[in-house]
């Protein structure tokens, strides 16, 4: 039998006899949390019994209330999918201070003059934050998690802070990303993903 994403969550979110809470951390650039805003949709509408959290940046308010209004709409139910505030910058916010260039800055024509730019920006987007910043993002994460109290956290890649405070409070997570893992491991590899790692 394949097992698909939403099995997979279920399979831990239904090993719990208690309320089961399942809270999806994520960045709120639409192209990391689409898969996140998709699944969370899903997981509502079909197994009412899960209570879905989803936590982010404020820029993905409206989008989640929205898609929560839906739930409720189609299924009947009581309640939908909750929102959660983040506190500090995304990284394309953060992005746009440290370096001062706005998502638009950032694109640019093919050829060899851009192909040497470019890693100096991809690193402020790899970690964008500052220690101090960092550490506002981890701690709001943190109450996040000790108000919601769920049975499992789906982190996108891109939250290093998410990551940090669902292991340093010991909670049972899974990296979600909208990325294949070649995407995100293959250029770390060199020449050794050529004959190592096959596409």
């Amino acid at each position: 039998m394949r097992i698909t994403p939403i099995t997979a969550i279920l399979a831990l979110a239904t090993s719990v006899v208690a309320t089961r809470r399942v809270l999806f951390l994520t960045t709120d650039e639409l192209g990391q949390a689409g898969i996140h805003i998709a699944t969370s949709q899903v997981l509502a509408e079909s197994y009412q019994d899960v209570d879905v959290h989803v936590a982010s940046f404020s820029g993905l308010k409206e989008i989640i209330e929205s898609v929560s209004a839906r739930v409720i709409n189609q299924t009947s139910s009581d309640h939908g999918i909750t929102f959660h505030t983040m506190q500090g910058r995304s990284p394309i916010s953060t992005i746009e201070v440290t370096i001062n260039k706005t998502f638009q800055d950032l694109l640019h024509s093919p050829g060899y003059q851009a192909g040497l730019d470019f890693p100096k920006v991809a690193a402020h987007y790899a970690l964008p934050y500052n220690i101090d910043a960092y550490h506002k993002i981890y701690e709001s994460i943190v109450k996040i998690i000790h108000d919601v109290d769920p049975i499992l956290i789906l982190i996108d890649t891109m939250l290093a802070p998410g990551v940090c405070a669902a292991q340093e409070l010991d909670r049972d997570y899974v990296l979600f990303t909208p990325n294949a893992i070649k995407d995100v491991i293959m250029p770390q590899l060199g020449l050794e993903g050529l004959y190592k790692y096959p596409w």
